[in-house]
This record gives structure tokens, sequence and C-alpha cells, in this order.
């Protein structure tokens, strides 16, 4: 998303549309100006109690009014994100976060990536959230499966960084009742090892190896 672009927002039902200057774009996080706007009276009334939390340093509130301003799963015209964490602070400033789909489907589990450095034989340049090397899990060295990798909370990583991230696997069948926690692999392009991987916790359950 470029800065100084304008974006328009819509809800699910198309009955609330704003308008938004971007200003910037930090991994996951969107802050703009409102150019126009068109909320009924139930928006208008949330965005005013938002506004008081805020000024008041109720913080405590914050979290249930951004949950209010989620639940009209908001839309950017042409862009297929998922946006939450939507904040309306008045009728000029707002921010929320964005997440591009996972085009594998859902996310299978929660990893923590080491990638190697340029001089350890990995990338030379950095990669972009999305990114699908091949996965070869410890104990399954004839079974390789494409694992997309989506980072939590920035978009890029470059070589030699350590992430976490959403890995969605395309061997769920293989891999059922298979996989566990503190599970290592390594993730590689073609027959070069990029970096190394620990699951953190299992997402989808038909995966989990039983206890």
């Amino acid at each position: 998303m470029d800065i100084d672009s304008k974006i328009t927002l819509r809800d699910k039902n198309k009955e609330q549309i704003t308008e938004v200057l971007v200003h910037s774009f930090t991994d996951n996080l969107v802050i703009g100006t409102i150019m126009s706007y068109s909320f009924d009276a139930v928006l208008q009334k949330k965005i005013t109690e938002f506004e008081h939390i805020v000024q008041t340093q109720q913080f405590s509130l914050l979290d249930e009014a951004t949950a209010q301003l989620d639940t009209y799963n908001w839309q950017i015209d042409g862009k297929d994100w998922k946006i939450f964490d939507f904040q309306v602070f008045n009728t000029k400033d707002i921010s929320f976060r964005v997440k591009k789909k996972n085009k594998f489907s859902s996310t299978d589990f929660i990893a923590e990536l080491q990638f190697l450095t340029t001089e350890q034989g990995g990338r030379k340049t950095f990669v972009t959230s999305g990114y699908r090397p091949h996965i070869e899990f410890d104990g399954y060295p004839n079974h390789l499966t494409s694992g997309q990798q989506t980072y939590i909370n920035q978009e890029t990583v470059a070589p030699g960084e350590t992430v976490k991230a959403e890995i969605s696997i395309l061997s769920k069948d293989y891999f059922a009742n298979r996989l566990y926690k503190d599970m290592i692999f390594k993730f590689c392009e073609g027959p070069h090892t990029m970096g190394y991987g620990k699951i953190i916790e299992i997402v989808n359950m038909d995966l989990k190896a039983a206890s």
C-alpha cells in the first residue's frame, strides 16, 4: 500500500463507507486520515465512545470498543485482505491492521523460523510474507511439502533473521496426526537449505499427533 494513496473502506453490508488518505503503512499497521465518510448514527455513536475512552485514558475498555468496530468486517476496495484492530479516533484519524489472506487455506501451525545468513548458504535477498519454500520435517526426510510462511507483525525477513510465522502446508492428509509442539523442520529452495524452524503451536488439530 503506497503512502499518500487514497483507499476506500466499506463494511460487509456496504452501508458504512469512508475514503482514507494513507500516511503510514509499517508492517501490517495502517494509519491515515479520513477524507470523507458516510456513517450511520449507530457507528457515529461508537466512534464518539471510542474517542472518549482514548481521551480519558480508560484503556481497560479499549479492547472491547475495538472489538465492536471490528464486527463491521471492514474491507478495502480492490484488496482481498482481512482488516482487524479497526480504530476510528474521531472523524479525522483512523488506524487498522491488515492481513493478506492465505492462498493455501487456513493456518496449520505457528513456528519460530531461523533464516540462514548468506555466508551460511542462505538467501542473498530478503523474502516477503507469503514465501513458499518446501519443508522437510524431522523424521520424514522422504516426504517434502510446500509451506507458506505468513510472518507475524512484519512483511519482510532478511537473511540471518529469526521470526515467528503462521505456516500453511499442502500435504495435510499425509501429515494428519503427525505434527507436535517443538517439532523441528528445515525449509529449502530446491537442494539448498534456507533455514530451520520449530513448531511452537499447532493450530490445525487434525495434524496434531496423539499425546
